[in-house]
């Protein structure tokens, strides 16, 4: 539905209207061209191939008859601290700032690091998709933590570790993992329990999100406490920051409405941080929702009628949002909207140009021949302060009498018409009758 109102019977006239100018528009090649993601569209597409696989199904694992790894084993249990914490025998070093921040480690390392610092795992298999995809994701992640000191816990830097399943299953079997990619962080002496002297490793919570960079990032400042920098793919809004940010002059803003209780929104979700990841390098657009069901007056304000639902507030153009009208919500072609709204802008300024202004709009443009239709018809225009079409009321009104003087012309001849006639008409009767 349009954002601006109107009347049924003015918008049964703009209706033939505005289907001729998009076919002129069409026509003369103004039509915006399909732009499917590539990986060499740098404009801001920082993970395109991962986010594809990112919105795959994780891999499940087979670890039936595998013993977990003892972690009295792993850990030497008679140089335990007076907490009973047990301590490892091996050394760990966290990487410096400006090395690699993941550490590929087995149970001996992840045990050591653990000592002294909270660590960040993911459990993967090489040959998982998925696992793949977001390998460079969780690097990116990572980087974003260098130099940062975990001061709520360990005092130390956060650890990023991925660890191979296929060659530690038995700790894969410790912590619970049943697929991957297998995210999760490892609390500095809150990843285990002491029972009777006994190391009880704690069921780890596992990041559910998307699997992206910034979803991981903001995920572990939730946890950690820690507050890396990322700008994050998809930003949440609120009724009280919504319309400041769709305003602003500096970027293009494509806006999601969903609710949390939508089926659609969900199996939408992954495919809307796609989007958001796409353009997460680009300064001019910014990708962002509002929960509708928590802010119900922006649904009324912003005229939505379903869920999900996408307005896209390009630069130079923030009257309104432009509706996302495409038979399918993929990722493709929401990027493709988002670099090359012009068809949907032109709808849009046609549609808030009063009755017939486009005409005179099309000729400046050159799609039509100056004069070629406004001339032919009377129409004539000035431009406004702010540049856009500005018609003489009056005008209108003196072409809407003397049309309605030319009709009751008309009406007049047709009456005198059917006078002569039945005056024919008798006169043959008459002549009839004679003879």
């Amino acid at each position: 539905a349009s954002h601006v109102a109107f009347t049924p019977a003015r918008m049964a006239t703009r209706q033939p209207l505005l289907a001729f100018v998009l076919f002129l528009l069409l026509a003369a090649g103004m039509h915006a061209a399909s732009l499917p993601p590539s990986s060499e569209d740098t404009g801001g597409a920082v993970a395109s191939s991962a986010a594809a696989s990112n919105r795959g199904i994780e891999t499940p694992l087979d670890l039936k008859g595998v013993e977990p790894a003892s972690v009295a084993r792993d850990l030497r249990a008679d140089d335990a601290e007076a907490d009973g914490a047990p301590r490892l025998h091996t050394h760990f070093s966290a990487p410096s700032p400006g090395e690699t921040q993941v550490m590929d480690l087995d149970a001996d390392a992840l045990f050591a690091a653990l000592v002294n610092h909270s660590v960040v795992v993911a459990f993967t298999v090489t040959w998982c998709a998925l696992c793949r995809g977001y390998d460079a994701e969780f690097a990116r992640a990572a980087e974003s933590y260098a130099g940062l000191m975990d001061v709520r816990r360990s005092r130390a830097p956060l650890v990023f570790a991925r660890v191979d399943v296929d060659r530690n299953r038995a700790l894969a079997k410790t912590f619970g993992v049943t697929s991957a990619p297998f995210v999760t962080v490892l609390k500095h002496k809150r990843w285990y329990t002491v029972q009777d002297g006994q190391t009880v490793v704690r069921p780890p919570k596992r990041f559910q999100g998307y699997l992206g960079a910034s979803p991981t990032v903001e995920w572990l400042n939730r946890e950690t406490g820690m507050q890396a920098n990322m700008r994050p793919y998809v930003v949440d809004l609120t009724d009280a920051t919504v319309d400041a940010f769709v305003s602003d002059a500096r970027h293009d803003v494509l806006l999601e409405f969903y609710a949390p209780w939508c089926g659609h929104c969900k199996l939408f979700a992954p495919f809307y941080f796609e989007v958001g990841a796409h353009f997460a390098s680009d300064d001019h657009v910014r990708i962002a929702r509002v929960d509708v069901d928590a802010h119900r007056d922006v649904a009324r304000r912003f005229n939505v009628t379903g869920l999900p639902s996408l307005q896209l507030f390009p630069r130079g153009y923030k009257v309104h949002g432009l509706h996302f009208k495409g038979a399918e919500r993929k990722p493709a072609a929401i990027i493709s909207f988002v670099k090359s709204p012009q068809v949907y802008l032109v709808e849009a300024q046609v549609t808030d140009m009063p009755q017939w202004a486009c005409v005179v709009w099309l000729e400046a443009k050159g799609v039509l021949r100056a004069g070629s239709v406004s001339g032919a018809v009377g129409l004539t225009a000035h431009q406004g302060r702010d540049g856009e079409l500005d018609w003489d009321q009056d005008r209108d009104q003196d072409q809407d009498v003397q049309m309605g003087e030319d009709a009751a012309d008309a009406e007049g001849a047709t009456e005198a018409t059917d006078v002569t006639g039945a005056t024919d008409a008798t006169d043959a009767t008459g002549a009839t009758d004679a003879t």
